[in-house]
């Protein structure tokens, strides 16, 4: 309009670096943005379903992997917030556990209501969290 330049956000899963710049550049596979104009390939997050392992590999860095059966990753899992216990990380569904040791060997639960799902290795009260399927008191 008269000269001047109009900004567009770039759409969800694409993200722009350059100022002035027009066009938008998609996220690598399996990645996409929470957030219209981004402005960073950071803003690129791994997908429903997957999560950014740690440490990440330096031949491949936006890799996303597969989040195991049994456990839920929400957009922008990170593997490293596991550890925090915080921010978007994959977390185990209800009726499943893990242990402390392997947190991505799944176990499904006899007893649904052993295993409420959430962090790895969580039981109920009063379960063990050292034993599989959170089957001992």
């Amino acid at each position: 309009r008269d000269g001047e330049d109009e900004c567009i956000f770039c759409m969800i899963g694409t993200f722009q670096e350059s100022t002035g710049s027009s066009a938008c550049r998609a996220c690598p596979a399996r990645r996409t943005t929470s957030i219209l104009g981004a402005f960073l390939s950071e803003h690129c997050v791994c997908e429903e379903g997957t999560y950014e392992p740690d440490p990440l590999d330096p031949s491949n860095p936006d890799k996303c992997v597969d989040c195991p059966e049994g456990m839920s990753c929400e957009e922008g899992s990170r593997l490293a917030n596991l550890l925090s216990r915080s921010g978007p990380r994959p977390l185990v569904d209800p009726g499943f556990m893990t242990l402390e040791e392997n947190q991505f060997e799944v176990y499904q639960c006899l007893k649904p209501a052993q295993c409420p799902g959430g962090d790895p290795a969580s039981c109920a009260p009063l379960r063990d969290s050292a034993a599989v399927a959170c089957g001992i008191c």
